[in-house]
C-alpha cells in the first residue's frame, strides 16, 4: 500500500522485528551474548513450529482415525428404530467369521515379550453355528424368521478379498442383496470380522484367546474374546440400517481357567474343547445383544 510520500508503506512490525534479528543473528560475533540470546530465540521459534505442527498432524489423525473407522468402540452406534422394520417379515442371514483360532499371551513387557499363534478349528463350525443362533432367537422372539442365505454358484472367498468386504462394499452388497430378494427375505443380515486395529492391538478379527501379565509373577489376567460385528439391510430398498459392533471385544480384567502353552497341540482335548464352548458362549452373548439393538429380538431383561 502506497505511503505518504508514494513510496510502499514499511511491513509489520513483527516482520521487522524477525528480519532485525536474522540479520543480527548473521553479523553478530559467534559467542557473544548477542549471538547465543538470537540463537536462543531462533531455536525457540523453531522449537514452538514443531509443536504447532505436531499438534496439527495429531488433530487431523485423530479425525481421519475416526473417519475410517466410525464404529470403533461402539462411538457411532445406535439402535434402529422398530419402525423401520415395518414389512420385515423374513430375515437372510451371511455369517463370515472364519475359522481360525487366534492366541496371544502378552508378559509384563510387551516388547520382546509377546508370543501368539493361530490355528484352523473347521470342526468348531462356527459360521453354522452364527446362522443358526440367529435363527433360534428370531424363532423364540416370534416376530421375524430368518434363513441362511443362499449362495450356491458365488465365489464368497473372492467377495470377501474386495476392498471394505462385506458390509462396505456397494458391488458385493448388490450381488448379495439379489440373492437375498430372489429368496423372498425383506431384510439381510451380515455378521462378519472386525478388525479393532490399535485400539485392541491383541485381538484380531474374529475369535480368539488373549491373556496378559500385569506384574511380575502375577496371574496373567485374559479372557475368550470375540470381535465382529452386525449390519442389517432392508432388501427393498438396499439400505443399511445399521451396523453394531460390541463395546470391546472382552473384559481383559476377567479371568478364564485356561492354561497358557506355546503350541496348540500342548493342549488336551478337553482343554480344546473347553476353548470351543467359551468361545461360542461369548459369540451367542455378544450376537444377541447386536440383534436386539438391531430390534430384531427383544432387550434382554436385567438380572
Amino acid at each position: 500500500m502506497p505511503g505518504v510520500d508514494g513510496e510502499r508503506a514499511r511491513p509489520a512490525p513483527q516482520r521487522i522485528i524477525k528480519a532485525d534479528r536474522r540479520e543480527a543473528g548473521r553479523a553478530a560475533p559467534e559467542g557473544s551474548c548477542v549471538s547465543r540470546k538470537l540463537n536462543g530465540a531462533a531455536i525457540g521459534l523453531r522449537f514452538r513450529g514443531w509443536i504447532r505442527r505436531w499438534v496439527a498432524f495429531s488433530a487431523i489423525a485423530a479425525v481421519l482415525g475416526l473417519a475410517a473407522a466410525p464404529v470403533q468402540a461402539g462411538f457411532f452406534d445406535k439402535k434402529v428404530d422398530p419402525k423401520e422394520l415395518v414389512g420385515v417379515h423374513r430375515v437372510a442371514v451371511l455369517a463370515h467369521l472364519g475359522d481360525t483360532f487366534h492366541v496371544f499371551w502378552v508378559g509384563l513387557l510387551v516388547v520382546g515379550n509377546a508370543k501368539s499363534f493361530e490355528v484352523p478349528v473347521p470342526q468348531w463350525g462356527i459360521d453354522p453355528f452364527v446362522i443358526q443362533t440367529v435363527q433360534d432367537d428370531l424363532k423364540a422372539a416370534g416376530q421375524f424368521s430368518a434363513v441362511a442365505l443362499e449362495v450356491s454358484g458365488l465365489d464368497l472367498p473372492a467377495l470377501y478379498q474386495k476392498k471394505n468386504a462385506i458390509a462396505d462394499n456397494k458391488e458385493v452388497m448388490t450381488i448379495l442383496l439379489e440373492r437375498a430378494k430372489q429368496q423372498g427375505a425383506d431384510a439381510l443380515l451380515i455378521v462378519e470380522l472386525f478388525d479393532w486395529g490399535r485400539t485392541h492391538p491383541f485381538n484380531s478379527p474374529g475369535f480368539g484367546v488373549t491373556s496378559r501379565r500385569y506384574y511380575p509373577q502375577g496371574h496373567p489376567h485374559g479372557c475368550i474374546y470375540t470381535s465382529f460385528m452386525s449390519s442389517l439391510f432392508r432388501v427393498d430398498t438396499g439400505k443399511r440400517l445399521q451396523w453394531i459392533v460390541q463395546p470391546a471385544p472382552c473384559d481383559i480384567s476377567s479371568r478364564d481357567q485356561f492354561e497358557l502353552r506355546d503350541a496348540w497341540d500342548q493342549y488336551t482335548t478337553e482343554q480344546q474343547e473347553a476353548f470351543e464352548r467359551t468361545t461360542k458362549d461369548r459369540i451367542r452373548e455378544h450376537l444377541e445383544a447386536q440383534l436386539s439393538d438391531l430390534a430384531l429380538i427383544p432387550a434382554p431383561k436385567a438380572p
